[in-house]
């Protein structure tokens, strides 16, 4: 997952943003840039991808769906899946991104394999929610059972573990499982997030751009933040043991609170507007996000100074 990852995701939850210019303008750019074989540029990253695209409505991503099908028939598996590390979240994946289109019965007519039985299989939050959006099928005891864990880990305080990308993520999780915005454990959650809104901490992070930021949410815990992301994506992990230069800023902690205050309804919450006025304001005079220089930047600083200067991990803002 990189950077613009998250500013789409966020995006694609908001009732303005989700079918504005940008996300119009960046889409189209995907479009243009996908190979004829239906590849994307993102290895292991291409199934999450289409998922990804398909919440939105531009004519651009009908096409990246159809000249996908040939990629999706090529790299099927015999399982049915569609990637060796992980069939069946790729599986559930792809059910999404094609049946929100319409297109889902068309893609399982060109595919040798059934990816209907690892859909069934998938005991996590995205197989709920597959299973409730493309098949209608309910299955209220795993529901009840992963709420409840999920639920579980919540802090006191209304987050998980103190980190925006966790808390973020088990956000979507109760979403992904049935659970009610307004539910309790959601709202807390929330209430969390938008506390962790201030101006970038120019120690911690010296290269930020030269534009008054005062929307961006994060942590001081750059450590932790980086360490959990990589668990969950270990492919971005670099083999010398590197923390991942996309994980170490705001802009992408941003990114991800967004997304998941959008998704619980909070698009018109006046720090989620802020949150967007600073994270859609980091842009080159080409359309494009500073993010990878930023984050090479700062990772190179980060590697080096970081722990001796702040310690494994900081707290406080």
């Amino acid at each position: 997952m990189r950077c613009p990852d998250l500013v789409m995701s966020a995006m694609s939850y908001h009732p303005v943003h989700r079918g504005g210019s940008i996300a119009r303008a960046y889409w189209s750019f995907v479009s243009r840039y996908q190979q004829d074989t239906g590849y994307l540029h993102r290895r292991r990253g291409q199934w999450y991808l289409v998922e990804l695209a398909s919440r939105f409505p531009f004519p651009s991503i009908r096409e990246i769906l159809v000249r996908n099908m040939d990629w999706a028939a090529r790299r099927q598996r015999r399982d049915g899946g569609f990637q060796k590390e992980d069939p069946a979240t790729s599986a559930c994946q792809v059910a999404l991104a094609y049946s929100r289109h319409g297109m889902y019965r068309k893609l399982l007519s060109r595919l040798r394999y059934d990816p209907l039985p690892l859909v069934r299989s998938l005991e996590t939050p995205l197989g709920l929610r597959t299973r409730r959006e493309v098949l209608q099928e309910n299955d209220e005891n795993i529901s009840e059972r992963l709420i409840r864990r999920i639920s579980g880990e919540q802090s006191p305080d209304g987050s998980w573990g103190g980190l925006i990308l966790r808390t973020s993520g088990a956000i979507h999780d109760l979403l992904d499982c049935g659970s009610s915005p307004d539910a309790d454990r959601v709202r807390t959650g929330c209430s969390w997030l938008l506390e962790q809104q201030r101006t970038p901490n120019i120690d911690l992070f010296p290269n930020t751009p030269p534009i008054d930021l005062t929307g961006m949410f994060y942590t001081t815990r750059v450590s932790a933040e980086v360490d959990y992301f990589n668990e969950l994506h270990p492919e971005h992990a670099k083999a010398d043991g590197n923390k991942s230069c996309l994980t170490l800023l705001p802009i992408y902690q941003t990114g991800a609170a967004l997304a998941a205050l959008c998704r619980s309804g909070m698009s018109d919450n006046p720090g989620v507007e802020r949150g967007f006025h600073d994270l859609l304001r980091i842009r080159g005079p080409g359309g494009h996000y500073y993010t990878d220089h930023w984050c090479a930047c700062q990772a190179k600083r980060w590697i080096n100074t970081n722990k001796e200067k702040f310690g494994s991990d900081t707290s406080g803002s």
